[in-house]
């Protein structure tokens, strides 16, 4: 095979590629952007008490949460492992005010800690993640950017434009009458006052690396 026509292979590939993710993309703009979150999943007997706990970290000033800040409550989570990412339960908010799911803790570790009842926590005292967040869409947002029209090759050009749609499904609002105001629950979130780009599935944040990403990307189509 020649050099020029190994050189196509790929482009014809982008080209077909192009084809799926505009179709995928075409379905996933036509319905409504939904949030699915975890149920915790006992992995022991329900019955069965955690193993021991190694010693508990020291408290840090800057993280003084004792529901997601290491400590008895989030090493225990962890131990049980309810879930099969451990980011999942720092992005959960609390049902109730922080004394009260503490509270509820200590009833359920009085005589030991199991299995079946850290799922019964979990499921009592904690909501979805990333409910406090709401996808959007703008209005001002460019559907075909001059940059992407001015590539000749139409296989990089179809394959670019349809990239380029996934940019709206990522893009969330703070949810205000979801947060945790007033201390009748406590979350991790840090609630912002505009809209903002996600980097997509478990990374519902917005998070400072991911920040610098987009804006490479997205500063050429302006």
């Amino acid at each position: 095979m020649k050099y020029s026509q190994a050189a196509v292979l790929p482009v014809a590939l982008m080209g077909a590629w192009s084809n799926v993710v505009a179709q995928s993309t075409a379905s996933s703009i036509s319905q409504s952007t939904s949030v699915s979150t975890s149920t915790p999943s006992p992995t022991g007997a329900l019955n069965s008490p955690l193993p021991s706990q190694a010693p508990l970290p020291p408290k840090q000033a800057w993280c003084p949460s004792e529901i997601f800040c290491p400590g008895e409550i989030l090493q225990s989570i962890n131990i049980a492992r309810p879930y099969s990412d451990s980011k999942t339960i720092v992005d959960k908010p609390t049902t109730n005010a922080t004394n009260a799911t503490i509270a509820a803790y200590r009833n359920y570790t009085s005589n030991g800690l199991t299995y079946g009842e850290v799922t019964q926590f979990l499921d009592n005292y904690f909501r979805g993640e990333g409910l406090e967040l709401k996808a959007v869409s703008v209005n001002d947002f460019p559907q075909n950017p001059a940059s992407i029209s001015a590539i000749p090759n139409q296989y990089v050009r179809q394959f670019l434009l349809a990239v380029h749609q996934i940019w709206g499904l990522l893009i969330r609002d703070t949810d205000q009458t979801a947060l945790c105001t007033g201390g009748k629950c406590e979350s991790s979130l840090i609630p912002l006052n505009h809209t903002f780009v996600v980097a997509g599935g478990r990374l519902r944040e917005q998070c400072e690396f991911h920040l610098f990403l987009v804006h490479v990307h997205t500063y050429p189509l302006r």
